[in-house]
C-alpha cells in the first residue's frame, strides 16, 4: 500500500516539510508558509531516516523516494490559474451550495407568477404571461449547475448569470407597478402575481450574497503548491469596474476576486497582486450592491 500525496517531515532537514507525490520525493519544500524548490541531495538518504521522517510509512516506501538520479520528478501540479482554464480549485463550498441551491428556488418560485395578475388600478390589470416561466427555468438551472460545477470559472459564470436572472425579476417587478396600460399617477393595487416576483426576487438576492460569500478564499496553503501564477486579480477588477454599468459582472468580478485571493493564499507568498484582487472584490461587491438596492426600491416605489 503506497502513502498518500502530501506534505511529510522533510526526512533531508528537520523542521521543514517535504512534499511527497505519491510515489517520489519532489524538489518542493515548506517552511513557516513559504513554498521553495530545494532539490534533493545527490546521495541518497539512510532508508530510516526516510521512514521516521513519514508517519505510518512502510520500509518499501521509504526505500524509494530518495535516491540518486539525474532527474528528479516534476513538482506536483499546479492548479491552472488562467482565467478560461478548465480549473478545479478547492471545490465548492457548501455556503455556497446553499446560496445556488435558494437561487434556484428563487427561479422555481418565480414560474408560480405566470398568468396571475400583478396590479390593478381599479380599472385596468397587468398580468404576467408565461414567459415568466421561461426566466423562472433558466435561473433554476443555471443556479442548478454553479451548485456542482468543479470548475471556478463555471462559479463565476453561474453566479453572473444567476444575478443577471435575479435582476430581471426585479425589472419585470418594476414593471408590473409601472405598466403603461394604467393611468399615469393613479395609485396601483398590488396582486399576487407581483407578490410572488417580490418574494422570489428577495430570495434571489439573499442567494447571490450566499454565493458570493461561499467563494472566500479557503484557509491554508494548497498542499500542490498554488498556481504559477493567475490573471484573475486584473481580470476580477475589470469585470467589477464593469459591472458598475451591466450589474451581472459586478457578481461575476467579485467571485473571480475570491478565486484571485485563494490562489495567492495557496501559492505561500509567490504571487502578487492580492490588492488587485481585493479591489475587484469590493468594488464588485459595491456596485452588485447599488444595482440591488436601486431595483429594489424600484419595484416597491414604481408608479405608472
Amino acid at each position: 500500500m503506497s502513502t498518500a500525496a502530501g506534505w511529510y517531515d522533510d526526512p533531508t532537514r528537520s523542521g521543514r516539510l517535504r512534499y511527497w507525490d505519491g510515489s517520489i520525493w519532489t524538489e518542493w519544500v515548506s517552511s513557516d508558509g513559504q513554498t521553495t524548490s530545494d532539490p534533493l541531495p545527490t546521495a541518497g538518504a539512510p532508508v530510516a531516516q526516510v521512514a521516521a521522517a513519514t508517519p505510518a510509512a512502510e520500509v518499501a516506501f521509504a526505500a524509494t523516494p530518495v535516491q540518486a538520479t539525474p532527474g528528479l520528478a516534476a513538482a506536483p501540479a499546479f492548479r491552472t490559474a488562467g482565467v478560461g482554464a478548465a480549473m478545479k480549485n478547492t471545490g465548492v463550498s457548501m455556503l455556497t451550495r446553499i446560496g445556488f441551491g435558494l437561487a434556484a428556488l428563487a427561479g422555481i418560485i418565480s414560474c408560480f407568477a405566470a398568468g396571475r395578475e400583478a396590479s390593478t388600478n381599479g380599472l385596468q390589470t397587468y398580468s404576467f404571461g408565461n414567459d415568466v416561466i421561461g426566466i423562472g427555468i433558466v435561473i433554476a438551472l443555471i443556479a442548478a449547475a454553479g451548485a456542482v460545477v468543479p470548475w471556478l470559472w463555471g462559479r463565476v459564470a453561474a453566479v453572473g448569470l444567476t444575478a443577471g436572472g435575479i435582476g430581471f425579476l426585479l425589472l419585470i417587478g418594476i414593471g408590473g407597478r409601472s405598466s403603461g396600460d394604467f393611468v399615469s399617477g393613479v395609485d396601483v393595487e398590488v396582486k399576487s402575481g407581483l407578490v410572488i416576483i417580490i418574494i422570489a426576487a428577495l430570495i434571489g438576492i439573499v442567494a447571490i450574497a450566499l454565493a458570493l460569500l461561499g467563494m472566500r478564499p479557503s484557509a491554508g496553503i494548497d498542499p500542490s503548491g498554488g498556481p504559477a501564477s493567475t490573471s484573475k486579480p486584473v481580470v476580477s477588477l475589470v469585470l467589477s469596474i464593469a459591472g458598475v454599468l451591466f450589474f451581472p459582472l459586478a457578481a461575476a468580478g467579485a467571485a473571480l476576486g475570491f478565486g484571485g485571493l485563494d490562489d495567492i493564499r495557496a501559492s505561500g507568498g509567490r504571487l502578487g497582486n492580492r490588492g488587485l484582487a481585493v479591489a475587484g472584490v469590493v468594488v464588485g461587491l459595491v456596485a452588485l450592491s447599488l444595482w440591488v438596492i436601486g431595483l429594489t426600491i424600484g419595484m416597491f416605489v414604481a408608479r405608472p
